[in-house]
């Protein structure tokens, strides 16, 4: 009894430090709402002067440049924003693609780990009735791990997202084999590889679906080696 009550506290204390980074996330992208408005009508300011100046005019590029690539992840924000579906939508599997791309392009450059994101014809076509919010976060916890342990990796460093007829979704990477002592404990809430790692992403992931009748397993590896779940 003594270690289930201890269990018990440990989930309780992880669900109120999750609840208090919902709301400091949510703080945050209002504040960054605020000040994105204010520096777009400063760059627009500064535009008149790098016209006028060529010395200023790779710099206002840059500049320019840099901050859409900044705003642009704001909108990033707004498909875990369950307050904006009412109703379940389908949620498209080429949706979804475009959406992880848009996350982790820079950590997949070729100028940082150089890795390919890629997905089937099957999975593109695949539909998920639900909401976003509950799925994405899934799909990015899923692809930051893989990331971590592919950036090690000889090339290629893969990354596979694939569907079957059933609808049954699969994501896949080449990395480092899991040990099976690990592939049992995989779920469990605190259990990590990572250095400084909390062990709570993959436990969240698979009790969010489960809650709606949906899981998430990890199977023999697609690709030879690494992860498929």
């Amino acid at each position: 009894m003594p270690k289930k009550v201890e269990s018990l506290k440990d989930k309780l204390d992880s669900d109120l430090e999750l609840s208090q980074l919902g709301l400091a996330v949510s703080a945050i992208q209002h504040e960054f709402q605020h000040t994105t408005r204010s520096i777009r009508d400063q760059i627009r300011r500064l535009k008149a002067w790098a016209d006028l100046n060529e010395g200023i005019e790779d710099i206002y590029q840059h500049f320019s440049t840099n901050f859409e690539h900044l705003d642009n992840y704001l909108t990033l924000f707004t498909p875990l924003n369950r307050r904006l579906y009412r109703k379940q939508v389908n949620i498209y599997g080429n949706d979804v693609y475009k959406f992880i791309l848009d996350v982790f392009f820079a950590r997949i450059s070729k100028d940082r780990h150089n890795i390919t994101i890629e997905c089937s014809q099957t999975f593109s076509k695949n539909i998920i009735v639900g909401f976003p919010s509950t799925f994405y976060p899934v799909y990015i916890n899923l692809v930051d791990n893989a990331i971590f342990w592919l950036k090690e990796q000889q090339l290629p460093r893969i990354i596979f997202l694939d569907a079957d007829k059933d609808g049954i979704v699969y994501l896949s990477n080449n990395g480092p084999d899991i040990d099976i002592r690990d592939r049992q404990r995989i779920f469990e809430l605190g259990f990590t590889r990572k250095p400084l790692g909390r062990g709570m992403g993959l436990y969240i992931s698979k009790q969010v679906l489960n809650k709606i009748g949906f899981d998430l397993i990890l199977d023999e590896p697609r690709l030879n080696k690494g992860s498929h779940f």
